[in-house]
């Protein structure tokens, strides 16, 4: 085994068992206070692990707390206490897909969230809704809040009036978004003119959790700027934590009128059954997804009444960019990448803070320093490629360019852009840990800012007084 193998080896077993392996550790004796005092403060110093436990417990509560999600399938009436728990845990498997998903690409995070704003107000300019919705009832139409039933018309196939005639299939509860619901109003259906407040009331996003993050979030911002001021050195992992919280705050200015846990439906009755044509309008208008290939439109589920749209679609917008026939019509794709891109750029940014920080080695120094700078510049400079790439590939026709073309190209944005953003990102998140077991002594000095409350001041005084 390599040298520098066996000193990683080392140092990640000095963390994980830190209790047990002395030789490597600093355990701190403090004395007891005399008897009579009235108020005993904390020692002046932090442990590794009170630093590895804030700054996960920030990332954690960011990456859980900011997902908005689409409305999850509808369950039937549970037969028992314990059907009823194994469901729960089956339907909180899509909320940790997203946070780990979170976790790994919190930049295409913001860009999701900015088509789903603009899809949202893209609504909001048709004719048909005008007036009648706000953003909130756009936001929840494109969560599948709103259920068309067709279940009276899915056996009338005969019909010869133009609307009618042309639902079959089953499920007859059609989960649609606010623009497929505009293709059926007014002569399909009425449209729901619930009021935003009752909306509102539905909201079920947990404003604890949220708490939580912001205070965190808060508590390392004053620690970062109070350990710059007095001239003592940070560590990488919190300036990681850093970029995770500055990506979460701007999650949450783009989803601040957007609604989160939603778990019930609203049911609209049809006046009559969509014509084929209006049924091919409501497909072409439909999202357009990352990794679902194909959405269950019209299967049936044995433990599901609604068959609900997927997280990964990006929902459709109508030429909210100018410009936007360069992109070839691909304004969908266009919003996830600008937010995409300024993410990243922020998060990789974020990490040049690090520049002059302490490093195990003068080589890794020079790595995060050069990992830095890919990650921050990388996404801009793919922006030119990107649009190329889009240009090339309209949305709804045939490509422009031959496919041997399109084929040099795509590869050229994996090997080129993508893949040394993905390495670089590894090395970051690798490094965060690993600089965490070669920290200054300085690092370990505390501050004022950790009287403040936050989440790890309990962990810390427990294992204190042990």
């Amino acid at each position: 085994m390599l040298p520098q193998s066996r000193t990683l080896c080392s140092s990640l077993a000095c963390l994980v068992f830190f209790q047990t392996i002395q030789a490597l550790s600093f355990k701190p004796n403090c004395t007891l206070p005399p008897t009579g005092t009235n108020y005993v403060s904390g020692p002046n110093t932090r442990r590794t692990i009170s630093i590895l436990w804030n700054c996960l417990s920030i990332i954690f509560l960011c990456t859980w707390s900011i997902q908005h999600l689409n409305v999850p399938a509808m369950r039937p009436q549970s037969r028992s206490a314990f059907q009823k728990m194994w469901w729960a845990v089956l339907d909180s498997r899509t909320k940790i897909k997203w946070m780990i998903f979170t976790v790994l690409v919190p930049e295409f995070i913001i860009g999701k969230a900015l088509n789903d704003l603009l899809a949202a107000r893209d609504i909001l300019r048709a004719s048909n809704f005008t007036g009648v919705w706000d953003e909130v009832h756009a936001h929840m139409a494109n969560m599948r809040y709103f259920i068309v039933d067709f279940g009276q018309y899915c056996l009338d196939a005969n019909a010869s009036n133009e609307d009618k005639g042309e639902i079959k299939n089953d499920p007859p509860l059609l989960a649609l978004s606010g623009r497929q619901l505009g293709f059926l109003v007014p002569h399909i259906i009425d449209l729901p003119t619930v009021h935003a407040r009752q909306l509102e009331v539905l909201n079920r996003g947990d404003a604890i959790v949220k708490v939580l993050a912001l205070v965190q979030i808060l508590y390392l911002i004053i620690q970062l700027i109070t350990r710059k001021v007095v001239g003592l050195p940070s560590t990488q992992l919190e300036i990681g934590a850093l970029a995770f919280s500055a990506s979460s705050i701007i999650t949450y200015i783009i989803y601040w009128n957007k609604p989160q846990g939603i778990e019930s439906i609203q049911i609209i009755q049809p006046k009559c059954a969509p014509s084929r044509r209006r049924v091919e309008q409501i497909a072409i208008s439909g999202p357009r997804f990352i990794w679902t290939n194909y959405r269950p439109e019209y299967e049936s589920e044995k433990l599901y009444d609604v068959v609900t749209m997927p997280n990964d679609g990006m929902n459709y917008l109508s030429r909210l960019f100018p410009g936007a026939q360069y992109f070839g019509s691909n304004d969908e794709i266009l919003a996830v990448a600008v937010g995409a891109l300024l993410g990243g750029t922020l998060f990789g940014g974020l990490h040049c803070l690090a520049w002059n920080f302490h490093f195990p080695t003068r080589g890794e120094a020079l790595t995060w320093r050069a990992c830095s700078i890919i990650t921050s510049s990388i996404p801009l400079l793919s922006a030119v490629p990107l649009g190329t790439w889009m240009q090339w590939h309209p949305w709804g026709y045939v490509p422009k360019k031959p496919q041997a073309t399109r084929f040099a190209l795509t590869s050229t944005l994996i090997s080129g852009f993508l893949g040394p953003y993905v390495l670089a990102r590894l090395f970051l998140v690798f490094e965060m840990f690993r600089s965490l077991l070669f920290l200054p002594p300085e690092a370990f000095v505390d501050t004022w800012s950790d009287s403040l409350p936050h989440w790890g001041q309990g962990q810390d005084s427990i294992q204190t007084r042990r």
